[in-house]
Parts: C-alpha cells; sequence; structure tokens
C-alpha cells in the first residue's frame, strides 16, 4: 500500500538525510522533490553511500532552442532505472523535472 510522508522544517542536508534514512527504514524507494535544479547535485553527493537515482530537469543555456542529447538520454535512463527500483533507494527531482515530459 502506497503512503506519503511529508517532512517540513528541515533545511540543507537534513532533508537529504532525512530522505535516506526513511528509505533504508522502510526498506524501498522515496522520492525527494528538490525546490532547485542546482540542489541535485549536491544532494546526490550527501546520499553516496545509498542507492541514488538522479532525474535531472531539462535545462537551455541562454541563446539555445532545445536541451542537449545527453539531458534527454539522462532522463530516460533514471525513468526505467526508477522503475526497477526495489530496496532502499532515493529518487532525486528538481520541481522543474516533475513538471517536464519524458519524451
Amino acid at each position: 500500500r502506497a503512503s506519503r510522508c511529508v517532512a517540513t522544517g528541515v533545511i540543507g542536508s537534513s532533508t537529504s538525510l532525512v530522505a535516506g534514512a526513511l528509505a533504508q527504514s522502510l526498506g524501498r524507494p522515496v522520492i525527494l522533490v528538490l525546490a532547485h535544479i542546482d540542489e541535485l547535485d549536491e544532494a546526490a553527493d550527501e546520499l553516496a553511500g545509498l542507492n541514488v537515482v538522479r532525474f535531472p530537469a531539462l535545462e537551455t543555456l541562454p541563446g539555445e532552442s532545445v536541451a542537449s542529447v545527453e539531458l534527454f538520454a539522462e532522463r530516460l535512463a533514471a525513468s526505467k532505472a526508477a522503475v526497477q527500483l526495489s530496496g532502499a533507494a532515493v529518487v532525486l527531482c528538481p520541481i522543474q523535472s516533475l513538471m517536464q515530459a519524458v519524451q
């Protein structure tokens, strides 16, 4: 049965640590929604000892009209990996990535 856990009042590294501890305690994957795109790498580093899936947002630099092929490939690989997860793991998702289609 799916359930939802919301942790409020956590800041900085404690957010990642709470998600990691929750995943280990439950023995199943947990999704950590990050407020900013640049928090993805930092959260992944903080959870280095766990099974982590990074689901990046499609970013474009000023003057570019489309995101890089590498980002598309990473998103597709992350989608496939997230579906196949079992046991303790954390899926890191900036909020922007959750609002974008996986193509």
